[in-house]
Formats: C-alpha cells, sequence, structure tokens
C-alpha cells in the first residue's frame, strides 16, 4: 500500500527544496530511493534529512504546497512538480 512522505532537509542545506518533498511510496526507504534517483541523480544525496508519514493532505502547507502539487495518489514525487517521469496533466 501506498504512503505520502514529507521529506525536509536539514536547514542551511536545503538543496534547492527550500519547503521540503512530497513523495508518494511504499515505505520509508521506497520515498529516500525515488529522492535519491529523481532529485539527486547527478550529485549526493544530503544524510541530513527528516521523512515522515502525512496522515491528511490538509496538513501540508495550504498558501503554496498544496495548491502547487502533482498526482499523489501513485508513486513518485509530487511536490514539487517536474521530477515525477510518469507524471501529466
Amino acid at each position: 500500500m501506498l504512503k505520502l512522505f514529507w521529506l525536509d532537509f536539514e536547514a542551511g542545506r536545503r538543496h534547492g527544496f527550500p519547503m521540503g518533498v512530497g513523495i508518494t511510496a511504499e515505505d520509508e526507504t521506497d520515498a529516500v530511493d525515488l529522492a535519491k534517483t529523481r532529485l539527486f541523480a547527478s550529485g549526493k544525496f544530503p544524510t541530513a534529512y527528516r521523512i515522515k508519514i502525512i496522515p491528511d493532505l490538509d496538513t501540508l502547507g495550504q498558501n503554496h504546497v498544496r495548491p502547487n502539487i502533482g498526482h499523489y495518489l501513485r508513486r513518485g514525487i509530487w511536490f514539487p512538480t517536474g521530477y515525477d517521469n510518469n507524471w501529466s496533466p
């Protein structure tokens, strides 16, 4: 069963993702693997990060994150958009 995850990087080392990353994956390991291959394919994945399950989309930032998410019902990166190979509008 797929779950929604939020990946956040250590302050001061956001690596171009200041608000964090939204990922749909099977588990935490799968979510981190997706981030490594789709966000950091050409670079080193940061070691300082936090990942948590998102219990409800209403817990996301309603002014920026929520209105700008991609397809979150299938496995992949849905925030920020543009990193999911399978996404189409």
